[in-house]
């Protein structure tokens, strides 16, 4: 099965045009398989994420880069992350434990820290610690992390009543 989708800017005309195909297997939703119409449907809803993409462009050349760019990293598998290795699943973790044990000092240039640079304020005071303290933390980080995982799975299950 496939769709294919032409894409055009309101504005700057025709960016493109792009084909998703499923070659094998069933979709299912909740365990239930899914007809080639809600297939077909998915499908197209999905590739609106290109569209996206270029919405607020304010060229035709920036509408075609980011069009561009977003089918790049959706056929390399570099959509939803940012670039650069995948950030481990236990470093949230770290920097709360960080952040709970800020100093009345580092607490108050936390707040005044741009909100998108808290993350990276954080972990410069996690990398500045003695490698004893760091190991530790990172330790209790990953115990906390897979505790989370337990708890999740805990109450995730199938009931039929």
């Amino acid at each position: 099965m496939q769709v294919t989708r032409t894409f055009s800017h309101r504005e700057f005309g025709n960016l493109g045009e792009a084909t998703l195909a499923v070659e094998k297997g069933k979709w299912t939703l909740d365990g239930q398989a899914l007809p080639d119409a809600s297939v077909e449907y998915l499908m197209g809803f999905a590739l609106q994420s290109l569209q996206d993409a270029y919405a607020g462009a304010k060229s035709q050349e920036a509408a075609s880069a980011a069009f561009d760019a977003k089918r790049k990293r959706l056929i390399v598998g570099a959509i939803g992350r940012t670039a650069g290795p995948a950030e481990e699943p236990h470093v949230r973790f770290i920097r709360q434990m960080v952040r709970n044990a800020l100093s009345p000092d580092n607490k108050a240039r936390y707040e005044q820290t741009d909100a998108k640079d808290r993350n990276k304020f954080l972990m410069g005071l996690f990398t500045g610690l003695p490698t004893t303290k760091r190991d530790r933390l990172d330790a209790q980080a990953r115990t906390a992390h897979e505790a989370s995982l337990a708890a999740k799975a805990a109450t995730e299950f199938e009931l039929t009543i």
